[in-house]
């Protein structure tokens, strides 16, 4: 009889404690879910505060700002501690619920990250700028801004690396609008921190600088942009900016050559013209070779060794126009962000000789400069500037050591050191303009880049290059020779030519290209470790042509590939296409 009552007492201690788990189990599954629920109810809180934050911020009412900031750090800490319990971790393991916890969780950390890391030193860095519009203001700024740009940029990649697709309808539209904001606020954040640590030097905190900026023209691609065929010599000293001198292509005749050294792998792709004429500074993508020929070029004609070099194009000038607002030029008209492409880079090559075309974008040069420059609000430039810089629409070249290292390291290096910045796997797509005219307002361009890995061979890429012509076919003769070329470098009036270089990531080796027509043979080099193939396009009027590139991965397809690519007047579809089904 013990021992029935014993088994009997043994069961209902199974049943109980059977009991009592499963009731812990809701309880722990209720208690996570409460927390999950009131988390995403903070960050929903957080969503209106951002754009609260921004607005005031945009309004230089920084009082405003910080009493945002305070509310926005509330509940974006709120949101952190609700999702650090001791249980949350356990059930981010189950199938289903799993992801969706952990992106919360992760959403949570990241904005407790970014309220107390990155905001108010950035609000400390703008209010401190706009009471004294002074270099050395942003000098003493650059170092929490240096910690601030780290913290947002990892806040950014750690919510980039949430799988969205994973999650709950209504948490997938919220991680893909704050990866939006994130990408936005990187940008920025990381071109404040950059400006502090190189602006006041190069403005003169520090002492006397001579700038020499590169007017690229797009209307003729470039590498880098467009021709260096416009420079302008600034002198900075303690912030100001004085117009020195400025000069056009014209005045700086063809060497027989090369004025300056120029990369192998430019010689090898381009042949001699990269250091024999000033319009192609730019061909290369070391934007250091670039200064060191843009350099080289102002001392022999003007005895004059810049400290800083800089190349921007027209649509740095359009962002920065449309922050400040129409400037008058000296016919009496304004110049606005909305029309200043086609009245620098049309217009005069339709209406006006050379001379002619000089004459006038110097007076827009010697209008525009100036006007933009006084009082310039830096926290207004940085926003405006975040998008082109992010493009590759500004390098910056410095003679000081420390600056230059700085600037190698940032999206201000030019387009090799955007494509070493992107990664291992980052390809790169190179235009260059073989018209010898003005009809890159007429191209357009995409690119799409499909991996293929089948089996133990290496992997295949494929990268697709579309050139289009919109010229209009009827009237495409009647254009100038400024703008046509005139068929004088091998390509028929109309027609534009175009020579595509793809830079492939490290281990990629070049397998053919496809597609060319008859055009030129490619001509392949090695720019460290990364092979480089070129191919010279024409397209006709109203036509389109696609090449397509072919390479062999060693390593095989790892991860999806980043692709950059030269900034041109019409953005550039780009398109990465999923690896297809392997046969068998």
């Amino acid at each position: 009889m013990a021992s029935v009552a014993l088994r009997r007492r043994r069961r209902r201690t199974l049943v109980l404690t059977g009991c009592g788990a499963a009731v812990l189990a809701v309880a722990a599954t209720g208690w996570v879910g409460v927390q999950a629920w009131q988390a995403t109810e903070e960050l929903a809180a957080v969503v209106p505060l951002a754009d609260e934050l921004g607005s005031a911020v945009s309004a230089r009412d920084f009082d405003a700002a910080r009493e945002v900031s305070v509310r926005f750090r509330t509940h974006a800490d709120r949101a952190h501690e609700l999702t650090t319990g001791a249980l949350w971790p356990l059930f981010e393991a189950v199938p289903g619920l799993g992801p969706n916890l952990t992106a919360v969780r992760t959403v949570s950390q990241q904005l407790a990250t970014v309220a107390g890391s990155v905001v108010d030193p950035v609000l400390d860095a703008a209010g401190s700028l706009q009471e004294r519009r002074d270099p050395r203001a942003l000098a003493d700024a650059s170092e929490p801004l240096a910690k601030a740009s780290a913290a947002m940029l990892a806040a950014r990649d750690a919510v980039d690396a949430v799988d969205a697709d994973a999650l709950l309808p209504p948490l997938a539209d919220g991680v893909t609008r704050l990866r939006g904001a994130l990408d936005a606020g990187a940008g920025v954040v990381e071109g404040f921190a950059q400006a502090g640590a190189v602006a006041p030097g190069l403005l003169g905190a520090d002492g006397p600088r001579e700038i020499l900026v590169m007017l690229q023209n797009t209307a003729e691609v470039r590498t880098g942009g467009g021709i260096t065929g416009s420079f302008v010599q600034l002198h900075a000293e303690d912030g100001g900016l004085t117009l020195v001198r400025q000069a056009e292509s014209g005045a700086f005749a063809p060497r027989d050559a090369a004025i300056a050294p120029v990369p192998d792998a430019a010689t090898a792709l381009y042949g001699d013209v990269v250091g024999r004429f000033v319009q192609n500074a730019t061909m290369t993508p070391d934007f250091a070779a670039s200064a060191g020929l843009a350099s080289a070029w102002w001392q022999s004609a003007y005895g004059v060794t810049p400290d800083a070099v800089v190349a921007i194009d027209p649509l740095v000038l359009r962002a920065l126009l449309a922050a400040h607002g129409p400037v008058a030029l000296p016919d009496g008209t304004q110049l606005s962000a909305d029309d200043l492409v086609h009245r620098l880079l049309v217009e005069p090559y339709l209406h006006l000789d050379a001379e002619g075309q000089t004459a006038y974008l110097q007076q827009v040069t010697a209008a525009v400069l100036p006007a933009l420059t006084a009082d310039a609000d830096p926290l207004a430039w940085a926003h405006a500037l975040a998008p082109v810089i992010a493009e590759g629409r500004i390098s910056v070249w410095s003679a000081v050591p420390a600056e230059q290292d700085a600037l190698a390291a940032s999206a201000l290096g030019g387009p090799r050191a955007r494509l070493e910045a992107a990664g291992d796997d980052a390809w790169a797509v190179y235009f260059n303009d073989a018209t010898g005219g003005k009809m890159g307002s007429y191209l357009g361009a995409a690119v799409e880049v499909e991996v293929r890995a089948c089996g133990d061979g290496p992997a295949e890429a494929l990268v697709r290059v579309e050139l289009a012509n919109t010229a209009p076919v009827d009237t495409v003769f009647d254009l100038p020779l400024s703008m046509t070329g005139g068929g004088l470098w091998g390509t028929a009036v109309g027609d534009i030519g175009t020579n595509v270089t793809v830079a492939a990531p490290p281990g990629a080796d070049p397998a053919g290209v496809t597609g060319m027509k008859g055009a030129e043979p490619a001509a392949q080099a090695l720019d460290g470790t990364r092979s480089v193939t070129a191919v010279r396009v024409n397209v006709s009027p109203g036509q389109a042509e696609t090449v397509e590139f072919r390479f062999l991965l060693s390593g095989g397809a790892a991860v999806p590939p980043v692709v950059l690519h030269t900034p041109m007047l019409e953005p550039v579809p780009v398109r990465v296409l999923a690896a297809p089904a392997c046969d068998g």
